[in-house]
């Protein structure tokens, strides 16, 4: 009712005759704006679906904002992930060939060639 008269009358004027501080104005036009969870469900399975479940909460965060357009916080989707129970796929780690104890030097140079000469 307020929004529809906004234009027509001063807020702070349809405030007081309401009987409503600005900050509650505000919050209930912000939760107008918001998602429903259920609505979020399915984009969020949607895009873990896409990416054959590669992708963790902070990429689905990331998709959701850019491609959809969607404004949503990652704590909301980690918890509706949580909730579902979909977790990303971890990529096994790297193993390193670094062998303690082994000194390998490798030299290039033919034996008896010196590559610098020092003089004083």
């Amino acid at each position: 009712m307020i929004l529809g008269l906004r234009h027509h009358h001063k807020l702070a004027d349809l405030l007081r005759v309401a009987g409503l501080a600005r900050s509650t104005f505000y919050y209930q036009c912000n939760a107008i704006q918001r998602i429903e969870p259920s609505g979020l469900e399915a984009k969020v399975r949607a895009v873990y679906g896409e990416h054959k479940g590669r992708y963790g909460y902070r990429r689905i965060t990331a998709a959701l904002r850019n491609s959809l357009g969607v404004s949503v916080n990652h704590k909301c989707v980690q918890r509706l992930m949580k909730e579902m129970g979909l977790r990303a796929l971890i990529r096994a780690k790297k193993r390193s060939r670094y062998v303690p104890g082994c000194r390998r030097r490798l030299n290039f140079d033919p034996p008896g060639v010196r590559t610098k000469s020092w003089t004083t």
